[in-house]
């Protein structure tokens, strides 16, 4: 048995900012991973993820199905980047891959086609895919969101359904 932690990737769909915001801090949202850590944990977003996942919400690698922010309406998205989610995946090597919102499964779905020999049912390289809709996607219900959480933590501690 490894001694290696359990690990775990979450995307969510891209971040936004305010369109006057200062470019600096879209570039050290984008390079710094404690600066995004900070300021996703700053966010309605990150606040529900926290209060879900509790103490393993820092276990957990937060990125986005796209990389590089929209600055304006938070209701507007990128499309997917599957070359991004592929780095991420490749360089953290996490035994789950959670998908939050449609983005993020766009986005694997995209990179299942490109790769699809790495792709086996619910997995992909190997790791367990979760899926679940944006934590403040309309309609997103708190069962869905805690059933989600619980199945991702469950994994990281090495508690696997049969």
């Amino acid at each position: 048995m490894s001694s290696q932690p359990r690990s775990a990737v979450i995307f969510l769909q891209n971040p936004w900012f305010p369109p006057d915001t200062d470019p600096e801090i879209v570039e050290s949202y984008m390079r710094d991973i404690h600066f995004r850590r900070k300021t996703l944990a700053e966010t309605m977003t990150g606040r529900r993820l926290s209060g879900l996942f509790g103490p393993t919400y820092h276990d957990i690698w937060w990125d986005n199905a796209h990389p590089r922010p929209v600055l304006g309406d938070h209701r507007g998205s990128r499309e997917p980047d599957p070359e991004h989610m592929l780095r991420v995946i490749l360089e953290r090597r996490p035994t789950a891959i959670g998908l939050m919102g449609q983005n993020a499964a766009i986005g694997l779905e995209k990179l299942a086609d490109s790769v699809p020999l790495f792709f086996q049912h619910n997995r992909v390289f190997g790791a367990r895919i979760y899926k679940a809709r944006h934590p403040n996607a309309m309609g997103c219900t708190t069962e869905e969101l805690e059933n989600f959480s619980e199945a991702i933590i469950n994994h990281i501690i090495g508690v696997f359904e049969i």
